[in-house]
């Protein structure tokens, strides 16, 4: 995969085809599955992942809409006035956690989120990086402690555990870590 995405330009869709296509064809090679075997794998994870992929189209349509309606100039003209730069890592944080938290979903977010904190930041004197590292960990936070999360049902299945004693498990210590985030981000929105 990697060599053929260096070598078709650092296209990484053309290097995971490749990937596939080679692992299938070693998978065949060992027998290791059957062709049919083979088959139904590849059609269960496309349908495992199929609201993956519904989520993530819908999120990239938002994400355009909100450019066409010009939402990021609307959020700078009224946040500008009434907040300082520096308390603005600490907010997105803030509030990515509590929407990670209430939907479950983390890359949906960064899509349609990132594209309004950047040029926000930027137009308060915040460095773009620790603004997109505030979504970012605000958006794992969330999805990582949501009772119904990806990472909170993936980690359960493969424990063997109910979604929601890990999800009581793992909030107290997931709050401490969110505490400490807000605290740092509030002093390098200062300090930077």
């Amino acid at each position: 995969m990697i060599a053929v995405t260096l070598l078709a330009g650092t296209e990484v869709l053309i290097g995971s085809a490749a990937g596939v296509i080679t692992a299938l064809v070693l998978y065949l090679v060992e027998k290791k599955m059957t062709f049919t075997e083979l088959l139904t794998a590849c059609y269960d994870g496309v349908v495992s992942m199929s609201f993956v992929m519904i989520l993530t189209v819908l999120a990239f349509a938002v994400q355009s809409v909100n450019l066409d309606l010009g939402l990021a100039d609307y959020v700078i003209s009224i946040t500008e006035p009434i907040m300082k730069g520096a308390f603005l890592p600490a907010v997105v944080f803030v509030v990515c956690g509590i929407y990670a938290y209430a939907t479950g979903c983390f890359w949906d977010l960064a899509a349609i989120i990132l594209p309004i904190v950047i040029p926000l930041a930027q137009a308060m004197g915040v460095d773009p990086i620790l603004a997109s590292a505030a979504v970012f960990s605000g958006a794992a936070f969330g999805s990582n402690t949501c009772l119904y999360g990806d990472g909170v049902i993936m980690c359960s299945q493969g424990c063997e555990i109910k979604s929601m004693d890990l999800m009581f498990a793992s909030l107290p210590y997931a709050s401490i870590a969110a505490i400490g985030s807000v605290i740092l981000y509030l002093i390098c929105g200062f300090v930077m």
